[in-house]
């Protein structure tokens, strides 16, 4: 007993007290953590699957919200770690005698890392550096330092670590047996910066250190993803085939033998052999979920041998094919996205697919800046071409003769049907197949329930067909109170077509009959020929709306193409047409200087001279003549709109101040100083408004009908002038239907009417920075990132039982936050809703981490209807103001702008 006692001290550093502390903390302590920790990855490794769009990783270290799953584990092993220095660690001048308290300081730095808590994680690596020199596991942290930095996206910080340590790995100095992990944290902090040339030298090295089996076939997947991504696809094919001999991962072998035919070229590949091989695939039923993948690499095998249409068709097919893979939804959208853009200059289309793609990714992915910024400008540039394509058709359309218009009109009605019908036989030989299988099935004793992909299939094709349905009776029905129950399963065989029963085929007799209901029918229904019709230009008056929204357009898409896109000849043909169609419009101005400026750098001095005659010529006094003039012209119109935009702003905050008098002033400030400018109906606007307040009326619609006389149609801020108009002829009851549908013009609430004004920008073609707010109930809420905060669970407590979720939500924190104390609180919020408070949070980013996790399928409320509770996090300043006013709607909104689109997010 008394040797036992003498050996428990940590305060003599004798060999008895080591071997003691030594043995007791490794098979005691340690031990225990470490396969706590090995748990953790390889639970965090199985749940978070590998992209196989982007470059892998050498590791898979998961996301934040991932990490949350394991908890549980990383904290028991940060428990153990903590436990074991705690316990056993000798530490006498300046060096520790307990090999394995210097493992257990390493222990909790890794569980921390896996955790996504990197500062703790360096702070920790740091203490093991200063203090264990020398050690093996002082080296481990360094790298894992590094890693920690990485983590964080400070790749180049982490890459002078890295470096320094293979300097010092070269000298001796360094653990020679963590070099495999040495040079793939390089290669982790290389990959994302795309130093291939360096990436690919480390992964060589790696390659030599002698790797696991997995960490072999991993890098040389890496290798030939890079070497692809390069163009160097004869290489890449190579470190695939590596791949393929060492994996035992599946999805690996697939994507490597995917990616092997995506490299086909017109000298290596066998075109033949190859489409063999994909479609093969594509039959194999276990790799249906993996169609979108195939079709993918199909699309770039075929860009490798000059193919781009069938490239792009294949494409276009992986994209419908990844609803659920948004990955593979982004990468294939992205690259058919950038073949119309740069091979066809099919700006529309690669408009949709960068728009698919956009809602997909964030600003971690590669490249992101430079995709947003094109989309930006495509988006800007297919809302005018997009305006000019269809304003040129229904002004041809229109101008057909009536029995011409109703005759294309029937079939394309007749057609449709014709495609609807085919879609439902389709369906029903597909559901019939289905069925049989599911027969045949249950003749072999196999009953239908038991067989997990038939009930799959048959549970997303129900889905597909009626979505989400309760499990009630007449469940078929989305509106029960429509109908008596009497009549309710009559009609249900075979809901009735519009017209009648539809054809299969598109006859005469089908275009005929359809003609006769030329001007009948639903406008909003295609199968009535109103639906064609309704937009449709049948005045001189809304024709020439058009071709004034035509003309603004084409000044638009030409600038956009020329200064934006970089595409002169196409910018050209925009300007030439607005010059030939348009000739009389004051716009025509923008055009001729537009035309001047690219001649000029082009060298066409004879066309260039010809433009600039017509801008000095026909509009000597015009601001783009004085451009030709004085070049330093430009400096005074950018200082005239700075001002325009600031007196814009201070006009709209004192509207909302209600100070109508400084209104009018500030107005006729602006007329008198800048008589015949563009932004004057905007400030007219407010003007009107003001007075409207001050029950001048009939002075608000003088200056109303001005500006619907003057401006141009297609000016945004001529709706908002017509619908005030219309409210005051009314007598205040009415307002113009082109707002009412977008709930513009209430006509009780003319502020709601000043604020949707106020965003429009005071430029035809240059945006003004928004003046979007909160609501006033929003705005009493203040967003304060470093302050405590609580989360709330809002439940209706009619669904939900308050008490028992209090429990399990204590639970959970029990489970994955028994280090952080949280407690949860019950208080009642209103007579239908409880309100569950946690706390308390140090900050809003801890708060929202835990809201995030709360909504994750290990969360209590993963069983609970998402209609029957809210969650989200608040301030204690916010707190006690949302609990006395009870305006969840408030809160909700101040919550999505505030804490969703800040820099905290989910």
């Amino acid at each position: 007993m008394l040797l036992a006692s003498v050996s428990c001290s940590t305060q003599k550093a004798k060999w008895a007290n080591i071997a003691f502390h030594n043995t007791t903390a490794h098979y005691n302590v340690w031990w225990n953590g470490n396969e706590s920790l090995r748990e953790g990855i390889t639970k965090l490794e199985q749940s978070e699957p590998d992209d196989y769009t982007r470059i892998l990783p050498p590791y898979r270290l998961g996301t934040k919200e991932s990490a949350m799953a394991v908890y549980p584990e990383l904290d028991r092993a940060t428990e153990k770690g903590i436990k074991g220095i705690k316990k056993h660690s000798i530490f006498l001048k300046g060096r520790e005698y307990v090999a394995y308290v210097r493992k257990c300081y390493l222990l909790t730095a890794q569980a921390s890392f896996y955790k996504h808590d990197f500062v703790t994680a360096e702070g920790t690596c740091q203490v093991m550096i200063n203090q264990y020199a020398g050690t093996a596991e002082a080296d481990a942290s360094a790298i894992l330092k590094a890693r920690c930095a990485t983590a964080e996206r400070r790749y180049a910080e982490a890459e002078t670590e890295l470096d320094a340590l293979v300097v010092s790995l070269g000298k001796g100095t360094f653990d020679r047996s963590q070099a495999t992990d040495l040079y793939m944290a390089l290669l982790e902090a290389l990959i994302p910066q795309e130093k291939y040339k360096k990436a690919v030298q480390f992964a060589k090295l790696a390659l030599d250190a002698k790797p696991s089996r997995q960490q072999r076939a991993r890098l040389n997947f890496i290798l030939g993803q890079i070497y692809q991504s390069v163009g160097k696809r004869p290489v890449a094919v190579k470190y695939y085939e590596a791949a393929l001999s060492k994996t035992g991962e599946y999805a690996m072998e697939f994507n490597a033998r995917l990616n092997i035919a995506s490299c086909a070229d017109l000298e290596h590949a066998n075109l033949p052999q190859l489409e063999r091989q994909m479609e093969r695939m594509l039959k194999d039923h276990k790799n249906d979920e993996y169609h979108d993948q195939i079709y993918y690499a199909m699309g770039e095998m075929y860009m490798g041998v000059k193919d781009a249409k069938k490239a792009c068709d294949n494409f276009a097919r992986s994209v419908t094919a990844a609803g659920r893979n948004p990955a593979q939804r982004a990468r294939s959208a992205l690259r058919l996205a950038g073949i119309q853009y740069e091979l066809y200059e099919n700006y529309d289309m690669a408009q949709r697919y960068y728009d698919t793609a956009m809602s997909v990714i964030g600003p971690d992915y590669p490249r992101y800046r430079e995709l947003k910024s094109r989309y930006d400008i495509l988006t800007s540039l297919v809302r005018y071409t997009r305006t000019i394509e269809r304003n040129d058709s229904l002004l041809a359309f229109a101008a057909l003769p009536a029995s011409e218009r109703d005759t294309l009109i029937a079939r394309r009605i007749a057609n449709l049907k014709a495609a609807e019908a085919a879609e439902r036989e389709r369906e029903l030989i597909r559901q019939a197949t289905v069925e049989n299988a599911a027969a045949r099935n249950t003749l072999q004793g196999d009953w239908y329930f038991y067989n997990t992909n038939t009930v799959q299939q048959g549970s997303q094709t129900f889905r597909q067909r009626w979505g989400t349905r309760a499990l009630e009776d007449y469940w078929f029905l989305s509106k029960k109170g429509l109908l008596g129950t009497g009549s309710l399963i009559a009609g249900m065989e075979t809901p009735p077509q519009p017209d009648g029963e539809a054809s299969g085929e598109s006859s005469d007799k089908d275009v005929a009959d359809t003609a006769v209901l030329s001007s009948h029918g639903n406008p909003d229904d295609p199968h009535y020929p109103a639906y064609y019709l309704k937009d449709l230009p049948s005045t001189a008056q809304q024709r020439d709306s058009m071709h004034s929204e035509t003309a603004i357009a084409l000044l638009g898409a030409g600038y956009i193409l020329y200064d934006g896109l970089k595409n002169t000849q196409r910018a050209v043909e925009h300007y030439l047409r607005m010059t030939t169609d348009y000739p009389d419009r004051d716009e025509v101005v923008q055009a001729f200087y537009m035309l001047y400026r690219i001649y000029t750098r082009m060298g066409n001095t004879p066309s260039a001279d010809y433009y600039r005659n017509m801008v000095l010529m026909g509009f000597p006094d015009s601001d783009f003549a004085n451009l030709i003039r004085d070049e330093n012209y430009y400096r005074q119109l950018l200082q005239r709109d700075q001002i325009l935009n600031e007196q814009y702003a201070d006009l709209y905050d004192t509207y909302r101040r209600g100070r109508y008098r400084s209104v009018l002033a500030l107005s006729r400030e602006v007329s008198s100083t800048y008589p015949g400018h563009t932004a004057l109906a905007r400030f007219q606007f407010f003007e009107a408004l003001a007075l409207v307040q001050m029950d001048s009326t009939s002075q608000a619609e003088q200056l109303l009908e001005g500006i619907v006389a003057t401006r141009s149609a297609s000016d945004s801020i001529v709706p908002f002038a017509r619908s005030l108009l219309q409210y005051l002829r009314d007598g205040g009851r009415g307002a113009d239907n082109a707002l009412q549908s977008e709930s513009v013009a209430d006509p009780l609430n003319l502020e709601q009417l000043a604020g949707r004004a106020a965003q429009q920008p005071l430029s035809q073609f240059n945006d003004v920075p928004g003046l979007t707010e909160l609501s006033p109930e929003a705005q009493l809420f203040r967003y304060r990132e470093n302050m405590q905060h609580y989360v709330v669970v809002l439940l209706n407590n009619k669904q939900i039982r308050a008490t028992e979720l209090r429990y399990q939500i204590a639970n959970f924190n029990s489970r994955y936050y028994s280090n952080k104390g949280y407690k949860v609180n019950p208080l009642l919020f209103t007579d239908t809703i409880q309100m569950l408070t946690i706390h308390r949070f140090i900050t809003a980013a801890e708060a929202m981490d835990y809201r995030t996790h709360l909504l994750r399928p290990e969360s209590p409320l993963s069983q609970m209807d998402p209609a029957e509770y809210q969650v989200f996090p608040i301030s204690t300043q916010n707190y006690a103001t949302f609990y006395n006013r009870k305006n969840i709607e408030a809160y909700n909104e101040f919550f999505e702008h505030s804490y969703k689109s800040s820099s905290v997010k989910q």
